[in-house]
């Protein structure tokens, strides 16, 4: 066996392919996180002394009817606040400021926004999750970016259940908000936003059961009824659910369904046709792979994942052809090494947005 090989073979993994769920989540840059902390230090640093000034004034306006809102308060407010009384405290204001109509739709949302990464900061989840279904806040939470950090922050505790049944409980929300559109051209608006479909993807690989195969299934269902694609990342993990749970059928169904670049396309095609027995056809694809231009520098352009070595050489161990595919996998894997077409991050790093 050629060295590469025995040295892909030998990698330790959890499951047939190496296929493991890992912490794959938006990073804190992308949630604008990091900012929120930054502000909060500048804030504390200046205005620290007069915190219990501002919860009294912020109670008051709570209690009385009449009392104007001042914005500038909840700002600082979010900013100060270290413990769960002060987040209830904000809570109780913004139902206010909604049950008054005194601020736009938008300013109310970016009020949430900031309220979620509050939350986020100081491990208070369960007042996020409570949001979704508040009279007053849940149409301002459900189906917009503050429910991507809390999402973003289950996937992070690994509650995975718990963001496919928010996500579900949102699907009316997706359906009443066209907005989310990523072109200009109304003759395709994606209905349910990419970055909240690779958070379920994300969940789905982590719950890896049957169960997750049958809410796939009916992902599918509900991506077909609102007009909404699979992005490229999120198809890669839902494949993974599918081998791992030995449907490769699907798998391959889900790369065919949807537009992404042949390289990625071609080596989870190689996967699902060896899982599938079709190794022959498997070879005639990894052909193909060579004809995509590549050079050293790129991590995943024209490259094979190492998951698509182990997928031949533990489909050829099951065949009655093993001889001969076995004297064909050397052949493609000397090409591969002469050619410098091993990526060097497997398929799950893929997955992780690495």
């Amino acid at each position: 066996m050629n060295s590469i090989l025995k040295v892909l073979i030998r990698h330790s993994f959890k499951s047939k392919l190496g296929f493991t769920s890992t912490r794959l989540i938006y990073d804190e840059r992308f949630l604008r996180i990091d900012k929120f902390r930054e502000e909060q230090g500048k804030v504390k640093e200046k205005y620290i002394q007069t915190k219990g000034t501002l919860e009294k004034n912020v109670r008051y306006q709570i209690q009385n009817p009449s009392a104007k809102i001042n914005v500038a308060n909840i700002k600082k407010l979010l900013r100060l606040s270290s413990t769960i009384n002060d987040v209830k405290l904000i809570i109780d204001l913004l139902k206010k400021i909604v049950q008054k109509s005194m601020l736009s739709p938008n300013e109310i949302r970016g009020l949430i926004i900031q309220l979620t990464r509050l939350i986020y900061v100081l491990d208070l989840i369960e007042l996020a999750t409570d949001l979704y279904y508040d009279p007053d806040l849940s149409q301002f939470v459900s189906g917009s970016f503050a429910s991507l950090i809390v999402m973003n922050k289950l996937l992070s505790l690994k509650q995975y259940e718990k963001v496919v049944q928010l996500f579900e409980y949102q699907l009316d929300c997706y359906s009443k908000n066209i907005s989310f559109s990523n072109k200009a051209s109304e003759e395709f608006r994606q209905t349910i936003p990419f970055d909240h479909l690779d958070s379920v993807a994300e969940a789905l690989l982590g719950i890896n059961s049957v169960e997750g195969i049958d809410k796939l299934k009916y992902l599918n269902k509900i991506l077909d009824e609102t007009n909404s694609n699979l992005g490229r990342r999120a198809v890669a993990r839902l494949f993974l659910l599918c081998i791992n749970q030995n449907e490769p059928s699907l798998g391959l169904e889900l790369v065919h369904k949807y537009s992404f670049s042949i390289d990625l396309r071609l080596n989870l095609e190689i996967i699902a046709l060896c899982h599938m027995g079709k190794i022959s056809n498997a070879f005639v694809l990894s052909d193909e792979m060579f004809n995509i231009i590549s050079n050293e520098n790129q991590k995943y352009s024209g490259k094979f994942f190492p998951a698509v070595i182990r997928a031949f050489d533990e489909a050829i161990k099951n065949s009655d052809q093993e001889v001969a595919f076995s004297k064909k996998l050397e052949i493609l894997i000397d090409k591969i090494n002469k050619e410098k077409r091993l990526s060097k991050n497997d398929l799950i790093d893929y997955c992780s947005n690495n």
